[in-house]
């Protein structure tokens, strides 16, 4: 433009003033103006409607055309008679209105320039308003003040101001030209929104025309995002030899994309054009895997062929016609550690890329194939892409030798087959693996599918206009799941498995927001071979927005105990899938907050409760805890803190699989984890007596004691329980407790030290004092009475409220034996009932001490039977029964042995 310009500023001066002088010789013909202008003016095919003026003076022509070369509404043209003789001939000024020339039509000479050679002359003042050319075609509107024009062969202009219109944009020139160089000012207005006013410095000659201009800021309409700024723009035309080459250096911003440009380069007006560029990003996404790059393009209008380079990267673009590109992408191995998304363990990749393709502007394609090759995987496939369709067709084969795949079933999705196509609004999307299969479909704005994972499936449906998609799966076992992926490996004896039933809908509207609807039937937990824990109707309504989840609420059943929460708990993860436990709530009033990584094990987390109240059949007990749990990944976990009971009631009676029954003592093999070494330090204590009550059971009692764990070593107690008040009814006796403790020594099955003081006060007010000490798998009972009772008369009267004389004939031996066999029938049938543990034989035995021993048996069948007796020496007797009557007891005590064969008479 600025080009042109000069062009058209040039040629329509030297024009307009030889107008004026052929004007101005006619008007000084003797004959008169008019005779004259039709003489000579007609003669030279130059046509006028009107002629006024003096031949002193000057002219004024109207309705000036020359064929299809110029054309002027009106031309004034004033001057001084005399200076008109002068060797330079000056005129005073020329003023035109609508004045159009047409510089195409100019006579051209042999070398192709304008034939406008002319004599000497002077201009004091030129002014043209609604002036107009045409060049190449197209037409431009202006208005041109010049002042102190002259010509000697070189054009000289002292003060030239020029406004251009144009359908492009309007420019303003304001400068001087000086022996044909043309030194100005111009600012251009685009007619677009990419700029406002563009200043451009323009220096040009019959030779060449130099044109500089700084930018602050340039933004594409079509892309905001797209700009330019801080740019330096040298444009030069070498007129004879008709091409162009600018130099120009800029930062160029694209959202997370900024960089420093320089770039050089020519072309011409045939079409031909070279170019090289050379940029350093100071700002880019860290996707990106180089900083600097370097790109050549070089071609005419037929063919093309450019070059982009980068740090291990290499780009060739090749076209012979402009419609088909060749394109070749070959890259050393790029490392993806810039890459913030991924996680860790992908970062150590380094990913090779080769592609071909071809690419056709009209109509639009794609075609081509590719690979990579990186640390962990490979992928190949092809690529074909049009206006309408588009299909991928690759192969993922992950290398199983690779540490990231060690500990997971990758062979189980090797290789990994990618099938998408898509036409119109249809969609289909495959991915197909040994133990998986999905398929996608969209049609419009309704996507459904389906898939299997193993042996289960699930079903996807959505409608993308709500952008919303909702995922159904029914999982019948996660064991046998896990079992298909070699995920499940559980030691002898420990299982877990359940069924699953999961709901998810995924809102993707602003930030992907998933919300979940678990329910789980049943799960189960087998931790050994006699140890088996069941849940039952686990539910669970989440929300998962980012890395953030929020536990709506949950209930589950686990051994006859519904846990559930109705408040809102919030965790987040990481890329690491570390958990953060910002408020995970039990029973809405306990607080369990921490890190903890489920995969590696490792975390802190801390339980706490101000006032946590737990209600259920065994128990209603309020309590305050401070606990703190670790694990350092390694297999060793530390537990520490406080449990303080505030107050409550414990109904807690043991179940039937904890109770010696049907004469068979059971001892269950618990097996540790192995490869675990666990710490745990918690202690237990009450702010005042905690009530123990069951129907026979109504005690008052104050725990201290801690539970203790240390590495590789089973958990302990250690402490006491006071029991500071109670009674027990056991067959209808009533038995009350005086303060008595329980001291608990880290043994292993626990087996606490008892001090126990009972009462038991008989109808006729003797008071009979009952002390039980040693230890709970050896205990000693000592029985006292006030006033003093023999050891039969005691029993006598715990049983039948009565002395043994009244209840028994003790006349002879054998009468006492019989009372004492029927008195140690009542204890048992009264420890039975008390305890709940079933004992096949309990004898209380009055030894030379005056206290008691004990006889203890076991049945193993019909047949055989082992009985352990403590009186004054320990014996074992292994009775077998041969028949119904014949019996054979074989004793064996610490000073000899015997056998003994009865007879049982049938009664």
């Amino acid at each position: 433009m600025i080009l042109r310009i000069y062009l058209f500023a040039y040629y329509f001066i030297i024009f307009i003033v030889a107008v004026g002088l052929a004007v101005a010789t006619i008007a000084l013909q003797p004959d008169t103006l008019k005779h004259l202008a039709d003489k000579f003016l007609t003669e030279n095919e130059i046509a006028y409607s009107k002629v006024e003026g003096s031949l002193l003076t000057g002219a004024a022509l109207h309705n000036v055309d020359y064929g299809d070369v110029f054309s002027a509404k009106n031309i004034e043209i004033g001057y001084s008679f005399d200076m008109l003789f002068s060797p330079t001939p000056l005129i005073g000024k020329i003023k035109a209105d609508g004045v159009s020339l047409n510089l195409d039509k100019l006579p051209k000479s042999e070398d192709g320039s304008s034939d406008l050679s002319l004599f000497s002359f002077a201009l004091t003042k030129l002014q043209l308003t609604n002036a107009s050319i045409i060049l190449d075609g197209e037409r431009f509107v202006f208005n041109l003040d010049a002042s102190k024009v002259s010509y000697n062969k070189n054009l000289n202009v002292k003060k030239l101001s020029i406004e251009l219109f144009t359908p492009y944009a309007d420019a303003t020139m304001k400068g001087s030209i000086k022996q044909n160089r043309l030194l100005a000012k111009t600012f251009v207005t685009p007619k677009t929104s990419i700029v406002k006013k563009i200043a451009i410095d323009v220096d040009a000659s019959l030779q060449k025309v130099l044109m500089r201009t700084h930018l602050n800021h340039l933004s594409l309409s079509t892309d905001q995002n797209i700009s330019i700024g801080n740019a330096d723009v040298t444009l030069t035309y070498f007129i004879k030899e008709d091409y162009f080459s600018f130099e120009s250096s800029y930062m160029f911003f694209h959202q997370e994309l900024e960089a420093e440009v320089k770039q050089n380069g020519i072309f011409n007006s045939l079409g031909t054009y070279t170019t090289e560029l050379s940029a350093n990003l100071r700002k880019y996404p860290p996707q990106i895997p180089f900083d600097k790059f370097s790109a050549e393009v070089s071609g005419d209008t037929e063919s093309m062929a450019g070059n982009i380079k980068a740090q291990h990267l290499n780009l060739d673009i090749k076209s012979k016609d402009y419609k088909e590109f060749l394109l070749h992408v070959e890259s050393k191995a790029l490392a993806l550690s810039s890459i913030s998304e991924l996680p860790d363990v992908l970062k150590e990749d380094a990913v090779a890329v080769n592609v071909d393709a071809v690419l056709a502007m009209s109509p639009f394609s794609l075609t081509g194939t590719f690979t990579t090759k990186g640390v962990y995987c490979s992928v190949d496939g092809n690529v074909e892409l049009d206006k309408s369709s588009q299909l991928v067709v690759a192969q993922i084969h992950p290398k199983l030798e690779s540490e990231i795949f060690k500990e997971y079933p990758i062979d189980k999705f090797s290789p990994l087959k990618f099938v998408y196509y898509s036409e119109d609004e249809k969609t289909v999307l495959n991915l197909d693996a040994k133990m998986l299969d999905v398929t996608l479909f969209k049609s419009g704005q309704t996507l459904s599918g389906l898939g299997n994972l193993g042996s289960e499936s699930f079903e996807v449906k959505g409608d993308i206009s709500d952008k919303n998609i909702i995922l159904n799966a029914k999982i019948a076992s996660i064991n046998a799941l896990l079992s298909e992926f070699g995920l499940s490996k559980p030691e002898e004896g420990v299982l877990f498995d359940a069924e699953a039933n999961i709901e998810a809908s995924v809102d993707f509207s602003k930030n992907i927001e998933i919300k979940s609807r678990l329910h789980v039937p049943w799960f189960i937990t087998k931790i050994d071979t006699k140890t088996t824990y069941r849940g039952e109707n686990l539910y669970l309504e989440a929300t998962m927005v980012d890395n953030n989840i929020s536990i709506e609420q949950y209930s589950f059943d686990f051994m006859n105990h519904n846990f559930s929460s109705q408040k809102k708990s919030k965790i987040s993860f990481d890329e690491n899938i570390t958990l953060n436990l910002k408020e995970f709530w039990i029973y809405d009033n306990l607080l369990v907050t921490g890190l903890f990584n489920p995969v590696e094990m490792k975390g802190d987390v801390r339980i706490k409760s101000d006032m946590f109240r737990y209600e259920g059949k065994e128990a209603n007990v309020t309590l305050k805890a401070d606990l703190e749990a670790s694990f350092d990944g390694k297999g060793t976990q530390k537990i520490q803190g406080n449990v303080t009971l505030i107050d409550g009631v414990i109904t807690y009676e043991p179940p039937v699989e904890y109770t010696i029954s049907d004469d068979i003592i059971v001892i269950q093999d618990i097996k540790p984890q192995t490869g675990y070494k666990r710490f745990v330090n918690i202690h237990i204590n009450s702010l005042k007596p905690i009530t123990y009550k069951t129907k026979d059971i109504d005690l008052q009692f104050v725990p201290d004691i801690v539970l203790w764990q240390e590495s590789s070593n089973p958990l302990a107690l250690l402490g006491m329980l006071t029991i500071e008040e109670g009674k027990v009814t056991a067959s209808d006796k009533l038995f009350t407790f005086d303060k008595s403790e329980v001291y608990f020594n880290g043994a292993n099955p626990i087996n606490p030290y008892l001090n126990l003081n009972m009462h038991y006060q008989t109808l006729d007010y003797i008071d009979i004092e009952i002390y039980v000490t040693n230890t709970l798998a050896s205990p000693v009972v000592i029985f006292k009475s006030t006033p003093y009772l023999s050891q039969n008369d005691i029993m006598s009267y715990i049983l039948f409220g009565e002395p043994a004389s009244s209840a028994f004939d003790s006349s002879s031996g054998a009468k006492t034996s019989v009372s004492s066999m029927l008195l140690a029938t009542g204890v048992k049938q009264i420890f039975n009932d008390t305890a709940g543990i079933n004992i096949d034989t309990l004898n209380v035995l009055t030894n030379e001490e005056g206290t008691l021993g004990y006889e203890i048996g076991a049945r193993f069948n019909d047949k055989i039977r082992v009985i352990y007796k403590n009186n004054t020496i320990s014996s074992i007797i292994l009775q077998y029964t041969l028949s119904r009557s014949i019996r054979f007891d074989i004793d064996v005590y610490e000073t000899g042995h015997g056998v003994t064969i009865l007879y049982i008479k049938d009664f």
